[in-house]
């Protein structure tokens, strides 16, 4: 059961680090042709096409564990809920903060959506609130990839703790796909005259989508561990 439960998720990710060797494979063996052609040597400046595939490279490593972590809650989160103590604890403050509208008073519409929900119980009616709050926002930051961490019951410290690093090579990542997505990797995105564009360093990206695409590994397996428990 658990396997069923995580492998449309693996196959997520497995298809994320499949395109991201290739974004990367390809601008290595563009830009050894392109030298060969110039007869330089491996060192050196890389081009601006080179660039682009770097950054196309973190776009797909972020985009992968975005769609893996929230295919994962889709699948594993209801099952998780029942098992994990910690799951189980954010489940429940999830309902309460939900009930409670304008300080003491009750959400009636909501209420009543659940009561009158084709879900089998209410409580797999808040369930499926619960999953769609989780995935309807993009899972593009380390405090969003932790919140859901919690959500699913992972309480292994170091995992959690390489995903809440502000230092670490997660929320580099982050910050260089949102720099990318949303600013082209301008360096002066509100000077229309500034047309330069931060330089990304081979090497330096291969280890951000290599950290997450790990730590999405990680999460699945950690995942897999805890249904493979009960």
């Amino acid at each position: 059961m658990a396997q069923s439960e995580t492998e449309t998720a693996q196959r997520y990710l497995d298809a994320a680090r499949a395109s991201v060797d290739h974004a990367l494979q390809s601008m290595r063996k563009l830009r050894d042709v392109r030298r060969e052609e110039e007869g330089k040597g491996a060192a050196g400046r890389i081009s601006d096409a080179d660039m682009d595939l770097l950054r196309t490279a973190i776009v797909f490593a972020g985009a992968g564990l975005d769609a893996t972590v929230k295919q994962l809650i889709r699948d594993a989160l209801p099952s998780v809920a029942r098992t994990s103590e910690e799951a189980e604890s954010k489940f429940r403050d999830f309902v309460e903060q939900r009930i409670r509208r304008g300080g003491e008073g009750l959400d009636h519409r909501m209420l009543v959506g659940v009561l009158a929900s084709d879900a089998q119980s209410p409580r797999d009616a808040l369930l499926e609130l619960y999953v769609e709050e989780l995935t309807g926002g993009s899972l593009q930051s380390i405090d969003e990839v932790d919140r859901v961490c919690g959500a699913l019951g992972i309480t292994d410290a170091d995992l959690r703790k390489r995903v809440k690093d502000r230092n670490g090579k997660l929320r580099e990542l982050f910050v260089a796909r949102n720099e990318i997505v949303h600013e082209l990797d301008l360096q002066g995105p509100d000077d229309p005259g500034n047309r330069s564009r931060r330089e990304r360093r081979i090497k330096h990206t291969e280890d951000l989508v290599n950290e997450a695409l790990a730590v999405g590994q990680d999460i699945i397996n950690a995942v897999g561990k805890e249904l493979s428990s009960r």
